[in-house]
């Protein structure tokens, strides 16, 4: 018994280092297993439990979003209350969002291709993390950072304070702690404000991607 938790301590550590160092992200399911998040199982491996779900109501946008490949105006979001988004823009600078994660990164594919992950530019402090978050517009204020492939549950003094980034890989922002609510994909970029995209000041966890 005493071995199998030594073991077990020295498997978790190395798993969060794998991820501090940008292996993929991962998250523990049971006792001694780890699983890998990709985007097309992010629903699966992070359900909403149905009260806080239905509990959902959406900000209205600034501009039409395309829904599932149909264009909505702003003030008919509402019909999607209670249901989870997932919200992205597209090449052309449009609105996109989809119903499952699934969806989300068939259309992420067919944007960018299969690279749409990353990485690009090295954005990063390196000595932190290759991904950086700040409180204010053009990378003012405090900052945090992590390394690609990295899942934060919580962002502890950094919840509903991020307005600007430099990703060196893709990001996906949740609305809630432990990945709930609407969640925004941001292709690895810069990021210079988030309130044309109404999401700034909003983040409680977020996903870093890599290959």
């Amino acid at each position: 018994m005493q071995f199998k938790k030594r073991f077990l301590m020295v498997f978790m550590s190395l798993t969060l280092l794998a991820g501090m160092m940008g292996g993929g992200s991962v998250v523990a399911a049971d006792e001694g297993k780890t699983q890998v998040v990709t985007l097309s199982n992010f629903d699966i491996l992070f359900p909403m439990p149905a009260d806080l779900e239905k509990a959902i109501v959406h900000d209205i946008p600034k501009t039409p979003v395309i829904i599932d490949g149909v264009l909505y105006q702003p003030e008919q979001i509402s019909s999607f209350d209670g249901q989870r988004l997932h919200f992205t823009s597209g090449k052309d600078g449009k609105e996109y969002a989809f119903t499952t994660s699934e969806s989300l990164e068939k259309f992420l594919v067919s944007e960018f291709g299969t690279g749409w992950k990353g990485p690009g530019e090295g954005y990063g402090i390196l000595a932190e993390g290759n991904n950086v978050f700040f409180k204010d517009w053009y990378f003012g204020g405090g900052y945090v950072s992590y390394w690609s492939g990295t899942s934060v549950p919580n962002l502890g003094s950094f919840t509903n304070s991020i307005s600007s980034m430099r990703l060196t890989n893709s990001v996906t922002l949740c609305d809630l702690v432990n990945y709930g609510g609407d969640t925004r994909m941001y292709v690895y970029g810069v990021y210079t404000s988030l309130f044309f995209d109404g999401w700034n000041d909003k983040a409680s966890s977020l996903v870093t991607w890599s290959d």
